[in-house]
């Protein structure tokens, strides 16, 4: 009887709950410490660089294709280097992190962050090591803009966007004249959502002080915003032609910028919520630009 009673429980148990069971004996406190550490239980900011790496690493026609993972744990451990940096040395920036994690595992958590990206680096050629070396100094500087300037996400574009293009496509064998036109374009998109970051945490920036373009912009910030990406879009569509891309190009590119088009209009229909809801989308649409490439 006590067995058929059990079993009964357990039927009862919907599939739901099964679910929920099993992810929090898999994400126990510790694991999400470390993944919120890294930036891994955020995907819209884990993949920030690896949209842009990979418009790199796809554009011209030469590419390897099996370097893609390397490509990709490379972008994701560079991505997670800098938020632990940033941690360290201005711990405000982030609005949520307020010195949450202790120093000594951050630090030990970004001394392995940096030796993997390197070693990736060094893998995917001197190339790309060369120019993670210069990416490693240039957000070295990154923390303290925000106490310098109005602007930062602007040099946040060029870091995250425009660099990751460059190494995405030193990965693939070397740099194309296509280059220019996707640096621009990484640089572009990414100072459209770091400037959204600012923008759904400007009231945290003003109390402790971070400058942002949100916040010196005011009513502004949206239409800098969309700006950005109408820039996006074009240097894009540039970038095809020089690669004589197909139809298939064109028509992933102009699903990102609708995706992205009804999402940032949310965004005066109700500020906070579509905001944040906007930042995911944004992440999406850099998908179908990687798959736009991969149709060209």
């Amino acid at each position: 009887m006590k067995l058929m009673t059990l079993l009964q429980k357990v039927k009862e148990i919907s599939f739901a709950d099964k679910v929920q069971a099993a992810k929090d004996a898999v994400l126990t406190p510790a694991v999400m410490d470390v993944l919120y550490m890294l930036r891994l239980n955020r995907p819209a900011t884990a993949l920030l660089m690896v949209w842009p790496m990979l418009w790199g690493f796809y554009s011209p026609a030469h590419t390897h294709w099996g370097l893609m993972p390397l490509v990709v744990l490379m972008a994701v451990t560079m991505r997670s280097a800098s938020c632990l940096y940033i941690d360290l040395y201005n711990p405000a920036i982030e609005g949520e992190s307020d010195c949450k994690n202790a120093r000594a595992p951050v630090l030990a958590f970004l001394v392995l962050m940096l030796a993997l990206s390197f070693l990736l680096a060094w893998i995917n050629g001197p190339i790309v090591m060369f120019l993670a070396i210069c990416w490693f100094i240039m957000v070295a500087a990154y923390p303290y803009l925000h106490q310098l300037t109005w602007y930062p996400q602007a040099f946040a574009g060029v870091i995250f966007g425009g660099w990751s293009c460059l190494m995405g496509q030193g990965a693939s064998g070397g740099l194309s004249v296509e280059l220019v036109f996707l640096f621009l374009a990484g640089s572009f998109w990414v100072a459209a959502v770091e400037t959204l970051k600012a923008d759904i945490k400007r009231s945290q920036d003003a109390e402790k002080g971070v400058k942002s373009v949100a916040l010196v912009m005011g009513t502004w910030r949206i239409p800098f915003m969309s700006s950005c990406l109408i820039a996006t879009l074009v240097l894009l569509v540039l970038t095809g032609i020089v690669i004589s891309a197909g139809g298939l190009f064109y028509a992933a590119l102009m699903a990102a910028q609708m995706l992205l088009g009804t999402a940032y209009y949310g965004i005066h229909l109700n500020e906070h919520a579509a905001a944040r809801a906007t930042y995911g989308r944004t992440a999406l649409a850099g998908a179908l630009v990687v798959l736009a490439f991969m149709l060209s």
